[in-house]
């Protein structure tokens, strides 16, 4: 979360555009490479006989909906944390009186 707030005050003002792109293709980057190494260590995992139900098809069938909605609804969380945090940073950067005189 401070994180994410912290992106366009701190990250955005200090560092180039360029400098940010290549940091992003980083992460990015090891993220595929971290979930691909999650996927082979699943796969290895969860090699079992052919017919003999897994520990993921047992879970699934005890998924509600109730839970699959709340999942929905918290995949939500992040997206609209970061378009709340955008909205702030543009309202800061072309009305600063209008912002500055709600925040004291």
């Amino acid at each position: 979360m401070i994180a994410l707030l912290a992106y366009p005050g701190l990250i955005e003002r200090t560092l180039t555009l360029s400098t940010q792109s290549r940091g992003w293709s980083a992460c990015y980057a090891a993220l595929i490479g971290l979930v691909g190494a999650c996927a082979a260590i699943v796969r290895n995992r969860n090699a079992s006989p052919a017919g003999a139900p897994t520990a993921a098809v047992a879970d699934a069938e005890h998924l509600t909906i109730v839970r699959r909605m709340r999942w929905v609804v918290l995949a939500f969380v992040p997206s609209s944390m970061l378009q709340v945090g955008r909205v702030f940073a543009f309202a800061r950067s072309h009305c600063p009186a209008t912002v500055g005189s709600r925040l004291a």
